[in-house]
């Protein structure tokens, strides 16, 4: 075989072709003179004719024989040079790509740094070592800049929590719609998968809102200041959400109809509206109904949440004043975000204490002087 390549080698006229052809002829020497001596020489060597003869369709039948070197020394010589070779190429933009799919579906630790900074890989690539390899090659997948939806999806159908969670850390992963929804599923299972799934900024708005049904509870901040940075972003999403499966069988037939009126209309909530949504949203979401009521009142959810988590109904009859809520408005405001049971205030004598205390509070004062409180607190709190 080598005096084979040297008489061809001699009948060449491109100084490109026989400086490879003799680079590949020095390597068949090299395993020829002793393999097991000469891994690292034989591993250099490789790496850097590669490199030189890049992805050149003039030197496709010197890449088909690389590549069949390749193959010899991913079956022959030790791990380490095999990493060191693909370390090697994972750096380069100008390698055919048959020799880094070889690498690419080695064990590993000689694939991670192709799967991870290869940019010779195309998506088919990426999903055929995803479906056929290990986890670890699906980890190393997910550590690439950037991914397509396509190979999203193919890490984490296998629903596996380490790499579904490095799919949703790494930001210039591109996640479908789908794939969101089975991650979702997945992270019911997980409650440490949900942290970094509401903080993707890419998660479907109406996927958010679902999750409010499972999602543990301290990530219910994040996801409504995700929702309500949106424009009237409680009416649209509750629209959109009606039609869902999920949420559709926990709303009354009437407040369905209702959201779908002024979704339609685009026009402000009314008093009545208000109070009816109040009553049809399902009785154990007081977290929603602060949304509503944050929404309606122009008051920063936070506030609101605050406001009630403290327990604080004086000074929500104070913001209620100051916005101009009317008392039938504000009185349902006040049963449904105070009372100890949401939604049955009226079998709680206590939660009748709470509903007197703040009405009395409302009345107390006009709402030129609600709002000159609120100002004030606003200034001392800066």
């Amino acid at each position: 075989m080598t005096v084979g390549l040297a008489s061809e080698a001699a009948r060449m006229s491109n100084d490109q072709e026989r400086t490879a052809l003799f680079r590949l002829q020095g390597i068949l020497e090299s395993l020829r003179g002793g393999f097991e001596e000469n891994h690292s020489k034989v591993a250099t060597g490789l790496a850097e004719i590669i490199v030189e003869l890049g992805a050149n369709p003039g030197l496709s039948r010197y890449h088909a024989l690389a590549q069949e070197l390749v193959r010899a020394v991913v079956r022959e010589i030790e791990t380490p040079i095999r990493i060191e070779i693909a370390k090697r190429l994972a750096k380069e933009t100008d390698v055919a790509r048959e020799i880094t799919r070889i690498l690419a579906n080695d064990q590993i630790e000689v694939a991670w740094p192709i799967l991870e900074g290869c940019a010779t890989l195309h998506d088919e690539d990426l999903v055929e070592v995803a479906i056929n390899r290990s986890p670890r090659h699906r980890l190393a997948i997910a550590q690439r800049k950037v991914f397509s939806e396509l190979v999203s999806a193919s890490l984490v159908c296998f629903s596996e929590r380490d790499v579904v969670e490095a799919v949703l850390r790494n930001p210039g992963a591109r996640i479908s719609g789908a794939t969101f929804e089975h991650i979702g599923t997945i992270a019911k299972l997980h409650p440490d998968l949900q942290d970094p799934l509401v903080r993707r900024g890419d998660l479907p708005l109406l996927l958010a809102f679902g999750m409010l049904e499972w999602v543990v509870g301290a990530l219910h901040v994040f996801l409504y200041e995700r929702i309500g940075g949106e424009p009237n972003a409680l009416k649209r999403i509750i629209g959109e959400a009606i039609d869902a499966k999920t949420l559709a069988q926990t709303l009354e037939e009437s407040v369905r109809e209702l959201i779908n009126g002024f979704v339609a209309a685009t026009r402000s909530l009314s008093e009545a509206d208000v109070i009816a949504i109040l009553e049809g949203l399902p009785s154990g979401r007081r977290d929603l109904k602060m949304a509503l009521v944050s929404d309606y009142m122009f008051e920063p959810l936070r506030s609101i949440r605050e406001t009630v988590a403290s327990g604080n109904a004086a000074w929500f009859a104070t913001l209620c004043r100051a916005a101009d809520v009317a008392k039938p408005v504000f009185e349902a405001m006040v049963e449904h975000l105070f009372s100890r049971s949401p939604g049955v205030v009226t079998r709680d004598i206590g939660d009748s204490g709470v509903l007197l205390l703040a009405v009395h509070e409302y009345m107390s004062k006009t709402p030129q002087q609600a709002r000159a409180e609120v100002a004030a607190a606003a200034r001392g709190s800066v």
